[in-house]
């Protein structure tokens, strides 16, 4: 299936009931000529097999693959949503879950020493908390930078509506993004009625989901961990003297250049975002990083590179 063909495909299909993604064909030969193509099986959601999403079999096939994963993750990455091929969160993993002490990484000059994966801060729901992809800490703790990871998303999960839950105008922090008039006019957007909620609405189809998402992220740092965190990071967070919040996505460019402009749309939406949000008096000095982070250029430093296995260098085209 080309990519025009599976964009009449993914046209045809509710997003809300398959997953799909365009695996382009160096992608595959390149999982049949290292055998990976052997341990992946068509990914399963809500009964249904998809034909363009691959998901590792079992536990011991993503081990085969990608180093020792260590234990304290063995059930996340036995979930579904981890072990699938183009998932944003198993890119994540991967690139980050050697971050220590005696493997630090290093991000706009500062080396940070230690990674927690889907940490998770109060919204406006307890049921539904916000979860970041990965937290780095620096040794002291003074500087921890939250990072939500996008992979696909930016390509797949277009469209010019979404839904927002109606709490988010009456809430303390909620209140003063989705109650401003101003706030979503300036970035070219605007907020419309639906029933008890509202919906963001562009002009075009662009990665909304996106946005919503990083403005849940922004609230639950502002509120704070939900006390569902591991240990070390409930003991320390409160010593963090600067938070930084960003996305970090995969750069498409040289896959295919033209595929990689949706990102860059969300690039510029998500920089307007970015500059809003850091307007916002906090005393927490929260800062959002106003560019998109890319997996490319922060792997692109050599130290950095080491964090990567050949496998996950080979097969996502980063830190090579």
């Amino acid at each position: 299936m080309d990519k025009k063909e599976f964009d009449k495909f993914r046209g045809r299909m509710n997003r809300k009931n398959i997953q799909t993604v365009y695996f382009d064909k160096n992608c595959l030969d390149l999982a049949n000529k290292t055998g990976l193509i052997k341990d992946l099986v068509p990914t399963l959601y809500k009964g249904q097999e998809s034909k363009n999403s691959l998901s590792f079999k079992n536990k011991p096939a993503l081990r085969k693959y990608f180093d020792k994963i260590e234990k304290e993750f063995e059930k996340e990455m036995c979930d579904r949503r981890i072990t699938t091929i183009h998932s944003s969160a198993l890119l994540a993993f991967l690139a980050f879950y050697k971050v220590s002490k005696n493997a630090p990484i290093k991000i706009f000059g500062i080396d940070y020493t230690q990674r927690f994966f889907e940490v998770k801060n109060v919204c406006i729901d307890p049921r539904h908390p916000s979860q970041v992809d990965v937290v780095l800490v620096s040794s002291d703790w003074k500087n921890v930078l939250y990072l939500e990871s996008k992979f696909t998303e930016p390509l797949e999960e277009v469209s010019s509506k979404i839904e927002v839950r109606g709490a988010y105008r009456v809430d303390e922090y909620g209140s003063k993004i989705y109650g401003d008039c101003c706030f979503f006019k300036d970035l070219g957007l605007q907020l419309e009625p639906s029933g008890n909620n509202f919906n963001i609405v562009a002009r075009e189809g662009i990665y909304l989901d996106g946005i919503k998402q990083m403005i849940s992220h922004y609230i639950g740092i502002r509120k704070g961990s939900n006390g569902n965190n591991e240990k070390d990071f409930e003991d320390n967070i409160g010593n963090a003297k600067n938070i930084f919040l960003a996305s970090i996505v995969y750069d498409f460019t040289d896959i295919d250049e033209k595929l990689n402009d949706r990102v860059c749309t969300y690039g510029k939406l998500y920089n307007s975002l970015a500059e809003k949000l850091n307007k916002i008096p906090n005393d927490k000095n929260v800062h959002v990083l106003e560019n998109l982070l890319t997996y490319q250029d922060v792997f692109s430093n050599e130290n950095n590179k080491k964090l990567l296995s050949k496998t996950v260098k080979d097969l996502y085209k980063i830190g090579k």
